[in-house]
């Protein structure tokens, strides 16, 4: 939701039905309407790897004990073509909304796989559920309040309308 140009992120739900949005934990996961939104819409396979990347790392994020996606509330989310998606969010230490933007990799490093599912996984638990660290520095702003990183390119992105 957009507020000027800034988005607000509405945090209505939690998986025991209450409303107190001031505490995470990992047993009480922040879990946003349109998170589940989110994962209502891309219940059935995809072909396109990145709407399977996406799907898997949405997926992630509502359960994984890896990491510390518990304190992630997603904004929005999307794809851009057949290799790119886009996760905007919301992190439990960090005061502004970000945005990740994944590319296909094509030279995969060693240790590195190219499955969809798999990398879908690897971003949700290594990218997003880490808190932000030296990444913080290099964060790019976009023109709606966004601070990019991953591979935002060279104009930042921006939501499909």
């Amino acid at each position: 939701m957009l507020l000027g140009m800034e988005r607000v992120l509405v945090e209505d739900f939690f998986a025991d039905g209450s409303t107190d949005a001031r505490v995470y934990s990992p047993s009480k996961r922040r879990f946003t309407a349109r998170h589940r939104e989110l994962l209502e819409q891309r219940e059935r396979p995809s072909s396109s790897w990145a709407e399977s990347a996406l799907s898997a790392c949405l997926r992630r994020l509502a359960s994984s004990v890896l990491t510390e996606s518990w304190g992630v509330g997603v904004v929005d989310a999307w794809t851009e073509g057949d290799e790119t998606f886009c996760v905007v969010y919301r992190w439990k230490d960090f005061g502004s909304t970000l945005g990740l933007r994944r590319v296909r990799p094509t030279q995969p490093q060693v240790g590195e796989a190219t499955d969809a599912q798999w990398w879908g996984r690897d971003v949700a638990d290594f990218d997003i559920g880490e808190p932000l660290g030296t990444v913080a520095k290099r964060l790019r702003p976009g023109a709606d309040g966004i601070s990019w990183w991953g591979s935002p390119g060279e104009q930042t992105p921006v939501e499909p309308t």
